[in-house]
Protein backbone atom coordinates (compact mmCIF):
# COMPACT_ATOMS: atom_id res chain seq x y z
CA UNK A 1 0.00 0.00 0.00
CA UNK A 2 1.82 3.15 -1.13
CA UNK A 3 2.25 5.83 0.78
CA UNK A 4 4.29 8.84 2.94
CA UNK A 5 5.09 11.48 4.66
CA UNK A 6 3.48 15.06 3.71
CA UNK A 7 6.30 17.65 2.44
CA UNK A 8 5.33 20.89 4.50
CA UNK A 9 2.99 23.13 2.36
CA UNK A 10 1.77 20.03 0.32
CA UNK A 11 -1.83 19.66 0.76
CA UNK A 12 -3.24 15.59 1.47
CA UNK A 13 -3.94 15.18 -2.10
CA UNK A 14 -0.78 16.27 -3.63
CA UNK A 15 0.95 13.89 -1.27
CA UNK A 16 -0.94 11.03 -2.29
CA UNK A 17 -0.27 11.80 -6.11
CA UNK A 18 3.02 12.29 -5.32
CA UNK A 19 3.75 9.13 -3.31
CA UNK A 20 1.45 6.90 -5.74
CA UNK A 21 3.87 8.50 -9.03
CA UNK A 22 7.24 8.07 -7.13
CA UNK A 23 5.79 4.41 -5.66
CA UNK A 24 3.92 2.88 -8.53
CA UNK A 25 4.45 5.54 -11.94
CA UNK A 26 0.96 5.15 -11.50
CA UNK A 27 -1.20 8.86 -12.08
CA UNK A 28 -4.22 9.23 -10.07
CA UNK A 29 -7.10 11.63 -10.10
CA UNK A 30 -11.08 11.80 -8.81
CA UNK A 31 -9.16 11.50 -5.37
CA UNK A 32 -11.85 11.24 -2.51
CA UNK A 33 -11.09 10.76 1.39
CA UNK A 34 -12.71 7.69 2.52
CA UNK A 35 -11.17 7.05 6.40
CA UNK A 36 -7.97 7.08 8.65
CA UNK A 37 -6.20 5.05 10.70
CA UNK A 38 -4.46 5.63 14.26
CA UNK A 39 -0.86 3.73 13.99
CA UNK A 40 0.29 3.31 17.45
CA UNK A 41 3.64 2.15 18.24
CA UNK A 42 4.53 2.16 21.85
CA UNK A 43 7.58 0.22 20.91
CA UNK A 44 8.58 2.37 18.07
CA UNK A 45 7.26 5.45 20.85
CA UNK A 46 5.74 6.28 17.65
CA UNK A 47 1.85 7.61 16.74
CA UNK A 48 0.80 7.44 12.81
CA UNK A 49 -2.25 9.25 11.52
CA UNK A 50 -2.90 7.38 7.95
CA UNK A 51 -5.35 8.93 5.69
CA UNK A 52 -7.19 6.56 3.14
CA UNK A 53 -8.44 7.50 -0.39
CA UNK A 54 -10.18 5.83 -3.24
CA UNK A 55 -8.68 7.62 -6.80
CA UNK A 56 -9.28 6.73 -10.43
CA UNK A 57 -6.30 5.71 -12.46
CA UNK A 58 -5.76 8.36 -14.99
CA UNK A 59 -2.65 7.10 -17.07
CA UNK A 60 0.15 4.68 -16.93
CA UNK A 61 1.41 0.54 -16.08
CA UNK A 62 2.01 0.05 -12.39
CA UNK A 63 5.66 -0.54 -12.41
CA UNK A 64 7.74 -1.14 -8.70
CA UNK A 65 9.90 1.99 -8.07
CA UNK A 66 10.23 0.77 -4.51
CA UNK A 67 12.08 -2.65 -5.15
CA UNK A 68 13.94 -2.72 -2.10
CA UNK A 69 10.70 -2.03 -0.30
CA UNK A 70 8.00 -4.07 -2.18
CA UNK A 71 8.03 -7.47 -3.76
CA UNK A 72 5.84 -6.52 -6.73
CA UNK A 73 3.13 -4.05 -7.50
CA UNK A 74 -0.77 -5.19 -8.75
CA UNK A 75 -3.90 -4.61 -8.62
CA UNK A 76 -6.86 -6.83 -7.24
CA UNK A 77 -10.54 -6.81 -7.69
CA UNK A 78 -11.42 -6.90 -3.76
CA UNK A 79 -12.80 -10.40 -3.89
CA UNK A 80 -9.42 -11.52 -4.86
CA UNK A 81 -7.43 -9.49 -2.35
CA UNK A 82 -4.38 -12.02 -0.99
CA UNK A 83 -4.49 -13.09 2.52
CA UNK A 84 -1.08 -12.48 3.81
CA UNK A 85 -1.78 -8.23 3.21
CA UNK A 86 -0.63 -6.57 6.11
CA UNK A 87 -2.53 -5.98 9.72
CA UNK A 88 -2.85 -2.06 8.08
CA UNK A 89 -3.58 -2.55 4.89
CA UNK A 90 -6.57 -4.96 5.87
CA UNK A 91 -8.06 -2.55 8.42
CA UNK A 92 -7.79 0.40 6.26
CA UNK A 93 -9.56 -2.21 2.95
CA UNK A 94 -12.40 -3.07 5.89
CA UNK A 95 -13.20 0.33 7.22
CA UNK A 96 -13.87 1.27 3.52
CA UNK A 97 -16.17 -1.19 3.12
CA UNK A 98 -14.31 -3.41 0.43
CA UNK A 99 -13.61 -6.33 1.91
CA UNK A 100 -14.56 -7.72 5.27
CA UNK A 101 -12.19 -9.16 8.41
Amino acid sequence: MPGGTMEFGETAEETLKREIKEETNIDIEDVILMSYNDMVRPDEHKHWLALNFKARVASSEPKNLEPEKFADVKFFAPNEIPDNISKFCRESLTKAGLISN
